[in-house]
């Protein structure tokens, strides 16, 4: 029983790295985005204007459909970060057609005011956008084969992994569970939900992410520590210093 226990804690934390990412991005896609089913480029998100709003402005369509959001938040999207029919809007106050398409570029949510924001994003590439304006004809059997063959080394690595190796396991299962929580948005989606945002305010910003990719990162930190530590013990059989 013993030596199955690191399987048990591998499959235990990698299980709950993928729910909570999941459930997080179900959450993002349900709150941050539109009410309305997302349809189209998968780097925006699109509503299209129903008959029955027809004829009311942009900003107080927006603030319908965008339940939650904060009216300073919409008026700024219906200003600089909408489009309408592909087109650019700069005038909140514009008077929308039934089965028009409003374009939403962006969107954020206000935390702790200059350092933490919900900012619901679809990105199609990697961490830091990598590859995102490439085709996604070969762009996505691209990273769904990156993430796994990353997936099956992972696994390959872990079988060799002690039960005493804790850190080296806790290290392993949070890369595995997200690696697997990304690759399951690649799969259904074509694109990765990004919905985390730190800055300080306008003078720092770091890149979009969400659980999965803060797992990963933290799982890598763990294994560095690992590999700090074993360098420093003394390895067995080593010879003790001479008394003399």
């Amino acid at each position: 029983m013993q030596q199955h226990r690191k399987y048990f804690v591998f499959f235990a934390i990698m299980v709950a790295c993928v729910a909570s990412d999941q459930i997080t991005k179900q959450w993002a896609e349900a709150r941050l985005a539109s009410a309305s089913p997302p349809v189209g480029d998968p780097q925006l998100f699109d509503i299209q204007v129903p008959s029955s709003a027809a004829g009311t402005s942009l900003e107080a369509f927006l603030i319908d459909d965008l339940t939650g959001t904060p009216a300073e938040e919409v008026q700024a999207i219906a200003r600089s970060r909408a489009r309408i029919n592909g087109q650019p809007v700069v005038d909140g106050q514009l008077t929308l057609a039934g089965g028009e398409v409003v374009t939403i570029t962006s969107r954020k949510v206000e935390v702790i005011p200059d350092f933490f924001h919900f900012r619901y994003t679809r990105n199609p590439g990697a961490a830091f956008g990598f590859l995102s304006k490439e085709h996604s004809e070969w762009r996505r059997p691209f990273f769904i084969a990156v993430s796994i063959l990353a997936i099956v080394v992972i696994l390959v690595i872990f079988r060799k992994v002690n039960n005493d190796q804790r850190l080296l396991t806790w290290a392993l299962s949070l890369i595995v569970g997200g690696a697997i929580g990304n690759f399951i948005d690649r799969i259904l989606y074509g694109w990765v939900i990004d919905f985390i945002d730190w800055h300080y305010y306008r003078d720092f910003t770091w890149p979009t992410f969400n659980l999965a990719d803060a797992y990963i990162s933290v799982g890598v930190a763990l294994m560095a520590i690992e590999i700090l530590i074993n360098k420093e013990e003394p390895k067995p059989g080593a010879l003790a210093p001479n008394a003399d």
